[in-house]
């Protein structure tokens, strides 16, 4: 019996077995995955030469790796190299096993789910290692490993892997020729209420925005525009057709033909960034992907796709952007959307006239990374900045994660309005801002309230959702105007069209500058259309900027103060001595009062005084603007209130 069983643990795993069992377990559900989530490709630019790239990695380069460095092994180390390579094989039958298991037996508990797991992944380990057959027949499988690759390019759209630069579905009409059309730059933006931009007056809040604003001076300000969508997969690609959203279609070309990119592609060259969609991807000029992201993000994606339930709670969320799911312990985000913007923005030069110029950013949306003056949000601390429960998509209900997230999305929402300010300096700069179209809105809205979904629209929350702003300047326009009419966004493509000179009932749409819009109009969100009054009352619409009382507490302290009976742990105090321009933007101060004896405590920072919130038991937070910060030294007083009255928690006066 010993020899029977040492004469099987002796049975060598070659190569292709080897290469079929990673096929397998690893390539073809990830495969399937992005076949269905094309996305995925569009958001880390692994369109064309890039795409085949990331297929000759995964199929062909990791497992002839790992078959290479066993093979090393092996050499020197027979027993060793022989031992590794059924390791491996059985690493591969476990993974097929977690991957194969839920889907045949749906029970959830996680003591049955992996008692399954690993019977069948025991079982398949055994057959593999007793069965000469099954070996052959793995050898015979490695076909799959060229096979898998070639399926999902079949599946894909053709604009994933066409590299000609003339597409194949530009959409003409008839008898349409433009004569000097002008330039067109389009900036949609993501997760952007028009309430948020908006004071109690309801104009633009100028002290904030003031390249919003300077719109709403010069262009056509649409103040009744909502989306029809609150998912950017059904909402972009309304806004880019005019056509209301399907949901069994994805974001790409060929579920959607007709576009703008494919309509103004046989009059315009095209400057597209597309950061959750393919539109435009047989015209798609991308940078070069980020391989490192890739990497990263791809194994979060095999890590859900193979792990149980039960634990794929705990890995990283998969978000709509299909993108940077390591952004919580990263700064990724922040980099790879400002990456995108000024490489897009370097480009509005690199072109002869006449250009479509689009832009659809990620920005404001979560995850909060950025500051006003694109430095990346400096985090310290137990707080998380957004804090969203993604399975409910909800903020958290205490007051503190309230008033964070406002913080947080108001400052890159001001990060915003500089970007729109920066296109609006270059067309200016290069003479051609007179004679474009510049059309600035977003795919949808976002609400942030305690407890509150932030993207499904309910009867008492829509407004937040709904409502986006929608300004179009026209070429060699003088006199803004505002309109007050109905408007949604599939009414937006009807008069680019006509603006430009084409006739958008030539491609079955209706224009977009009648009078008598049909009554009612609607959001879809998740499965179900909200329906939506005539008129949106925008005064219904979040207060988004924290009350004046956290902000600006009106205290009279004493002027000298004894030591507090409790002190305080203060997250990193030399944060505030020892500044760096590119660090000092903190965006909150962490206090710790483990006897919580203080009622009230209040920061002094730079001569500003801040009222904390109480964010724990025994933790406070305080939310100092990024504009307070100086590069170097920052003065910080914490003070707190007892029965006893008013005494000093933290000063670092002693350290400048």
């Amino acid at each position: 019996m010993v020899r029977s069983v040492e004469s099987r643990w002796c049975v060598r795993l070659g190569g292709l077995e080897l290469v079929s069992l990673y096929s397998l377990a690893v390539a073809q559900p990830l495969y399937d995955l992005i076949g269905r989530f094309p996305t995925f490709l569009s958001a880390h630019a692994l369109l064309h030469t890039e795409l085949i790239w990331f297929l000759c990695i995964v199929s062909f380069a990791i497992p002839l790796a790992l078959v290479a460095l066993l093979t090393a092994i092996e050499k020197p180390l027979p027993a060793l190299g022989a031992a590794l390579r059924w390791v491996l094989a059985a690493v591969f039958i476990l993974l097929l096993s977690c991957f194969i298991t839920p889907k045949v037996f749906t029970d959830t508990r996680p003591l049955i789910n992996l008692s399954l797991i690993g019977v069948f992944g025991i079982v398949g380990i055994a057959l593999t290692l007793r069965f000469a057959q099954v070996r052959e027949g793995l050898r015979l499988a490695v076909i799959a490993a060229a096979i898998f690759p070639v399926l999902l390019l079949v599946q894909l759209p053709s604009g994933y892997l066409s590299l000609s630069s003339q597409a194949s579905s530009v959409v003409e009409a008839d008898g349409q020729n433009l004569t000097e059309p002008p330039n067109v730059v389009m900036l949609v933006f993501d997760e952007l209420p028009l309430t948020a931009l908006l004071g109690s007056d309801l104009e633009i809040r100028r002290d904030l925005f003031p390249n919003f604003a300077q719109l709403a001076d010069e262009a056509d300000w649409y103040t009744q525009a909502s989306t029809v969508a609150s998912r950017t997969r059904l909402a972009l690609p309304a806004l880019l057709t005019g056509k209301l959203p399907e949901p069994a279609k994805n974001p790409n070309i060929d579920d959607h033909p007709q576009n703008i990119f494919t309509i103004l592609a046989s009059h315009y060259e095209l400057n597209v960034e597309e950061s959750a969609s393919t539109l435009a991807a047989e015209y798609h000029r991308v940078d070069r992907a980020n391989w490192r992201l890739v990497a990263l993000d791809s194994l979060v994606v095999y890590a859900h796709l193979v792990a149980p339930k039960f634990l794929a709670a705990r890995l990283p969320p998969l978000t709509g952007q299909w993108s940077s799911f390591l952004s919580e312990s990263s700064n990724i985000v922040h980099d790879e959307r400002l990456k995108k913007f000024d490489k897009w923005l370097d480009r509005l030069d690199q072109f002869d006239d006449p250009v479509l110029h689009f832009l659809h950013s990620l920005y404001p949306h979560i995850p909060s990374t950025s500051l006003p003056t694109k430095h990346r949000l400096f985090r310290h601390g137990t707080t998380s900045g957004h804090v969203t429960h993604d399975a409910r998509d909800e903020l958290s209900a205490e007051v503190w994660a309230d008033v964070e997230a406002r913080y947080f999305f108001l400052w890159q929402l001001q990060l915003v309005d500089r970007m729109i300010g920066e296109v609006m300096t270059r067309m200016q700069s290069s003479g051609r801002y007179d004679n474009t179209l510049f059309v600035v809105t977003a795919d949808h809205g976002v609400r942030l309230a305690p407890g509150m979904s932030r993207r499904q629209p309910f009867a008492d929350n829509y407004i937040d959702i709904a409502a986006v702003p929608v300004f179009v300047k026209r070429p060699g326009q003088s006199t803004p105007q505002r309109i007050e009419r109905a408007f949604q966004s599939t009414d937006l493509l009807p008069i680019i069209l006509e603006s430009v000179g084409l006739d958008p009932a030539a491609f079955g749409l209706q224009t977009g500058e009648v009078e008598q819009k049909p009554l009612g109009r609607r959001i879809r969100s998740y499965r179900e259309y909200i329906d939506l009054p005539q008129t949106l009352d925008l005064r219904s619409g979040l207060d988004w900027w924290p009350k004046a009382e956290q902000i600006n507490p009106d205290l009279v302290l004493p002027e000298t103060m004894l030591p507090c009976e409790s002190g305080i742990e203060l997250a990193h105090p030399e944060l505030y001595t020892h500044a760096h321009p590119q660090h000092f933007l903190a965006a909150h101060v962490l206090l710790n009062d483990p006897q919580a004896r203080q009622s009230a405590i209040v920061v002094e920072f730079n001569g500003r005084r801040v009222k904390a919130l109480r964010s724990a038991a025994d933790q406070w937070s305080a939310f100092v603007p990024p504009e307070a910060f100086n590069a170097g030294y920052n003065a910080l007083r914490i003070v707190g209130q007892s029965n006893d009255g008013w005494c000093l928690l933290f000063d670092n006066s002693s350290s400048s």
